[in-house]
């Protein structure tokens, strides 16, 4: 379910995370990503919208996305704590590592609906590793 900018509640939200210096991001039940915030688009230098359903996974690295995808989607079926380290292309050109970290969502009757997560740059503690 994509989020309803016409739901106050929701358009607040929806306007904090885009302000956020880090890509966020939100999936329904299925996995499929309904929304990436300003910053995802701004570092990516993917297009608005081309990251949405699995769009994302293009951005990462050839390397990374099926172990990505394949933990993604595991952590989807047990409706899971998600968090995952990869490569990231940049709009500057090249990869850079992110931590991937997501916290699945429920409604009150405790029906999984997806996740919010976000991304974060760890590529100088990686470096130093």
């Amino acid at each position: 379910m994509k989020p309803d900018p016409h739901n106050l509640g929701e358009r607040r939200f929806l306007e904090l995370i885009d302000t956020a210096s880090h890509p966020t991001w939100i999936t329904d039940s299925t996995g499929y990503c309904t929304y990436l915030n300003e910053a995802w688009y701004r570092i990516t230098g993917q297009q608005p919208g081309e990251g949405e359903g699995f769009g994302w996974l293009n951005a990462l690295h050839p390397d990374d996305r099926a172990e990505v995808e394949a933990d993604f989607c595991e952590s989807s079926r047990m409706e899971a704590f998600y968090c995952i380290e990869y490569r990231l292309k940049v709009a500057s050109g090249g990869y850079r590592w992110h931590m991937d970290m997501a916290t699945p969502r429920f409604d009150d009757g405790g029906n999984f609906l997806g996740y919010v997560g976000n991304v974060i740059d760890i590529h100088d503690r990686r470096l130093t590793e």
